[in-house]
């Protein structure tokens, strides 16, 4: 059994790892007149786990980048999904919804970063992600999903996120905006990060274990 990580979080950790608190402290925005191009930049704080299914938290500086540019075939642009930087190319089938594919990264997870935990189970990759995402607004509410393949030579795995946001106007500068989300990862992702295969067990002394899938 992997140390620290009771049976019950293992299913549990994909989404408590991308629980994050964040506070604006700098933002500036600008658009031009014909709406082609629509920039914004900003500056928060993220409190979040050192890697995935670790048991201790880091507090960094996190940059916030929006940017997005209207064609008439679709609109490229950077986003947010999941906690990690999207690029991203989509189209709106009506002014409420909007489909679409992405590229991003998964940071993987290195032994160094725990040698008294990790010993002997080995890198986790850095590698790209792709994939698809779906948005749909009723009024005050976003409804999100997508849904990112990671490449082989990374964790292999399927991670679909799921997330309900809404947006309140305070004044008209002011605006304030909640959100609930949750993620499902495939049995490869999660026996990528979680899960001790033979070798990693004669590796490491801990016990083999395999992991399934789940939120």
């Amino acid at each position: 059994e992997l140390p620290n990580i009771s049976k019950q979080s293992l299913y549990l950790i994909i989404g408590a790892s991308f629980i994050c608190t964040s506070l604006p402290v700098l933002a500036d925005g600008h658009e031009q007149d014909n709406k082609s191009w629509m920039l914004g930049a900003g500056l928060g704080v993220m409190n979040t786990p050192r890697y995935l299914g670790s048991n201790h938290n880091k507090t960094k500086a996190m940059p916030m980048l929006k940017a997005t540019y209207r064609t008439d075939y679709g609109t490229l642009g950077i986003g947010e999904d999941g906690g990690s930087p999207r690029i991203r190319w989509g189209f709106s089938p009506n002014k409420n919804s909007e489909l679409g594919v992405q590229f991003g990264r998964d940071e993987g997870r290195k032994e160094q970063d725990d040698p008294s935990n990790l010993n002997g189970l080995g890198n986790v990759k850095t590698t790209v992600e792709y994939g698809i995402f779906a948005s749909q607004r009723f009024d005050g509410l976003k409804l999100k999903i997508s849904a990112n393949k990671g490449a082989s030579s990374g964790h292999g795995g399927v991670v679909v996120n799921f997330k309900a946001e809404h947006e309140c106007k305070l004044t008209e500068s002011l605006g304030l905006q909640t959100g609930l989300g949750m993620s499902w990862a495939s049995r490869k992702y999660m026996q990528r990060y979680f899960g001790v295969s033979t070798q990693q067990s004669v590796d490491s002394g801990l016990k083999t274990y395999t992991a399934g899938s789940g939120f």
